[in-house]
């Protein structure tokens, strides 16, 4: 089988080698033009938070955003969550060729308040994929409270979910109430284009 194709770069101190979906995928034609980590701006707003403790990558894709918070963030660990298969399966590639696998850990499924999600792929952007809630979806999905306990200190959620991110934050009540963690959303406008809302 064909090996998905490789994007590589430096960043600070340390070189990155991230395997994309394809080379028509959305994420990695971002990649090959910018050089350098999605949505850096943010990602070095975040860093300089200086944030220690558990991070919560919710949505995790291919795993970037999960690499940049053990290697350049003051994690403790990163509980990562992303339930489509195609993207989990490259998560777990690049986590282990950027030497992020003693922090970061993958749970291959959606976080809803939903139980059941339909799961609907994009064709040309796996990150611009979706769930929807339905009683008879093909993909369970569990709350984000589930992870509360033994864990440590919860300092940083970001969800990235593609509409479906008020379900993640119910689902998530107690996590959010008890640690007070700071937050990173990605919030999809009327015409479909993101926009970031950072808080605590």
């Amino acid at each position: 089988m064909k090996r998905p194709p490789m994007v590589e770069f430096r960043y600070g101190k340390r070189n990155y080698k991230f395997e994309t979906v394809g080379e028509d995928d959305l994420l990695h034609h971002e990649f090959l033009q910018f050089g350098t980590f999605l949505e850096k701006p943010t990602l070095e707003v975040i860093r300089r938070r200086q944030l220690y403790g558990v991070y919560m990558d919710v949505g995790a894709n291919i795993g970037g955003h999960s690499v940049y918070f053990a290697h350049q963030c003051p994690s403790t660990q990163i509980l990562a969550f992303e339930g489509n298969p195609e993207v989990a399966t490259l998560w777990k590639r690049n986590v282990q060729t950027n030497e992020a696998k003693a922090k970061a850990r993958l749970h291959e499924h959606f976080v809803s308040s939903f139980k059941n999600l339909s799961f609907h792929r994009h064709p040309t952007n796996a990150g611009g994929s979706h769930v929807e809630p339905q009683p008879d979806g093909n993909h369970q999905a569990k709350p984000l409270d589930d992870y509360l306990e033994n864990n440590g200190k919860v300092v940083f959620v970001k969800i990235d979910v593609e509409g479906h991110e008020l379900e993640v934050l119910k689902s998530g009540e107690k996590v959010l109430l008890r640690h007070r963690p700071e937050l990173c959303i990605e919030i999809l406008k009327p015409d479909q284009s993101g926009g970031i809302v950072t808080g605590k």
